[in-house]
Parts: structure tokens; sequence; C-alpha cells
């Protein structure tokens, strides 16, 4: 089970990771144009510029990894995975309004919010569980 759900939630992470790298490139997937692609990921019609999206490639990278194992079964890794499910499961819990709110931008728009509640906090919840799931926890020194 432990192996499973790590493999659901780092691919799902890195899947986040990807989609971003592909917007910072200009794409406009999965909408047909990059105002649509705006409003439906920060419910706005100007989408993040480029470094904003590479950052949140790099830092799902970065997670992803660990979720799968990259740091081992140590404590330090045990940490960074309970880090990772606390920021998965913060972001369901708020919501997109908070979050948006949080990084500076306007008012998200009604598209936003639906799919928020639909599609993004579902998700949130889900690579949350499944990164929790995925976490050994250490008995003595057999770990």
């Amino acid at each position: 089970m432990r192996t499973i759900a790590a493999i659901v939630g780092s691919a799902g992470i890195a899947g986040i990771g990807l989609a971003h790298v592909a917007w910072g490139r200009g794409s406009s997937w999965p909408m047909q144009t990059r105002a649509e692609l705006a409003d439906a990921v920060v419910g706005s019609p100007v989408a993040p510029d480029p470094p904003e999206c590479y950052a949140v490639a790099g830092a799902a990278a970065v997670a992803a990894a660990v979720v799968a194992g990259a740091g081992g079964s140590g404590r330090l890794a045990t940490l960074a995975r309970w880090g990772i499910v606390a920021v998965l499961a913060t972001r369901g819990l708020a919501g997109g309004r908070v979050a948006v709110s949080a990084l500076g931008l306007p008012e998200p728009s009604q598209r936003f919010i639906d799919l928020d509640n639909t599609v993004y906090r579902p998700l949130c919840f889900t690579l949350a569980a499944g990164t929790a799931l995925s976490i050994r926890r250490r008995r003595g020194a057999a770990g």
C-alpha cells in the first residue's frame, strides 16, 4: 500500500510540475488560450510569468522526488514528507480564494472558485493522503 501511495503521490505532484513547465514555456494546455488558462488556474485574466511557473515546477519536482523516496527514510526525509502533507492539506482546507490572496492576486473569478471546489481542493487532499500513506514509520534501527 505504501508503495502505491508513493507512486500516486509523486506522480501527481510531478504532473503538476510538468504542467507548470509547459505554462512557463507559453502553453495554454488544457485550455484554448492563455486568458482561459489564467482564469482557470489563478482566477484572473493574466497568466503567471514564466519565473513563477518555473518556481512552482521546481518545488513540485523536489516534492515529487521526496515523496518517491529521495532522501531515504531517516528523520529529516520523514519530516520533509510530513511538511509536504501539511502544505497540500492546508491548500485543500484553505481553498483557492485564500491561496490567491496570499499570492497577492486579485479576487478570483467564479470559474476558478468552481474548479477549486471540484478539482483543485480534492486533488490537494488526495495528494496529501497519498503522501501521508507513503510515509514509513521508523521502528528502532530496523525501520
